[in-house]
């Protein structure tokens, strides 16, 4: 993600300059530190010296907090990927940390600005089909083979924190603040398995959620939306183009390659429209450009807030919770 991120900024011209990168390994710091025309700082003082104004931090989970508050303490503004911590002590300290520091703090839950997932956003709020009573979301991909940190449980919380956590974000966009959580292990046991089922309960409707990391090596990322509304239904489905981790060799053009669709059917005709995405319509791009337009205006941040993210690791935990006791738990 630290690559994906600064081959991103590179992309936004003159906006942006990317002066520093840092790595525990020096050599991938190096290496893409020469892809981007930055410098390779030996260490993390380095990298926040001098009149930098933003950072962006991609790191294990478990680590968020102690860097986003060293950076807030230097006064960085700081965009921090998802998820915001693994605790909400963790999250409401570093929410804390930028309002001190009143620079601007967002959370990298790109879905948000993935063209697919804003087009069924869209077409819900325009209550052309009534209000959304269910939602069903899904996220599968085979064991991450890209770093050995990622299968690291203390690092990074386990599935629901690490991937489950974009397709709860969506469900708290569309349906607002859950209650109650029940989850299930489809496969390995409790906040450690590997297929996980869950369902969120919400005063406005029901989520279903699923997210493996167990698939098949061969197997594709996969993503789907589905939202139920009173008088119609919006579907998006999206499928990897490309292998691997996004940000490595291939880029995001290979992931975006085939282009994905839309499909709205209204429960009052037999139409069915299909809204096609652009191919290589992909999203890191818009949610960094967001990110500056905060900065540069000095604008609070509406999407990918610090809130937003809380709510979502709140429900994460909770099918962690779930997954451990076998009970339902509330939100």
């Amino acid at each position: 993600m630290g690559t994906l991120h600064a081959v991103n900024y590179t992309r936004l011209g003159d906006r942006v300059q990317l002066v520093r990168v840092f790595d525990v390994e020096p050599e991938r710091a190096e290496r893409l530190a020469a892809r981007t025309g930055a410098v390779a700082a030996p260490d993390l003082e380095s990298a926040l010296a001098g009149d930098i104004d933003a950072v962006t931090i991609c790191v294990p989970p478990r680590d968020n907090r102690p860097l986003a508050e060293l950076a807030f303490s230097r006064g960085k503004h700081v965009f921090l990927e998802k998820p915001i911590a693994l605790t909400l002590v963790d999250a409401d300290a570093i929410l804390r940390a930028a309002e001190v520091s009143r620079r601007r703090l967002m959370i990298g839950l790109v879905l948000r600005f993935w063209p697919g997932y804003v087009a069924v956003h869209e077409g819900v709020v325009s209550a052309r089909h009534g209000r959304p009573v269910v939602v069903r979301a899904s996220r599968l991909q085979p064991p991450a083979a890209w770093g050995t940190w990622i299968s690291d449980h203390e690092k990074t919380g386990g599935i629901a924190p690490l991937v489950m956590v974009h397709d709860l974000d969506q469900a708290n966009w569309l349906l607002g603040q859950p209650r109650q959580v029940t989850a299930r292990a489809l496969l390995g046991r409790g906040d450690r398995a590997s297929h996980v089922a869950t369902c969120v309960e919400y005063d406005a409707g029901t989520a279903l959620v699923e997210a493996s990391m167990a698939m098949p090596q061969s197997y594709p990322l996969t993503s789907s939306l589905s939202v139920l509304c009173e008088s119609g239904a919006l579907q998006y489905d999206f499928e990897s183009a490309a292998d691997g981790a996004p940000g490595e060799s291939s880029g995001t053009d290979r992931l975006f390659a085939a282009g994905d669709q839309v499909v709205v059917v209204d429960s009052d005709s037999s139409a069915r429209r299909e809204l096609r995405i652009p191919s290589g319509a992909e999203p890191w791009q818009p949610e960094l450009s967001y990110f500056l337009d905060c900065v540069e205006g000095d604008s609070p941040v509406l999407t990918g807030s610090g809130a937003q993210a809380r709510a979502a690791l709140a429900v994460a935990l909770a099918v962690n919770h779930s997954l451990e006791t076998g009970m339902p738990q509330v939100v």
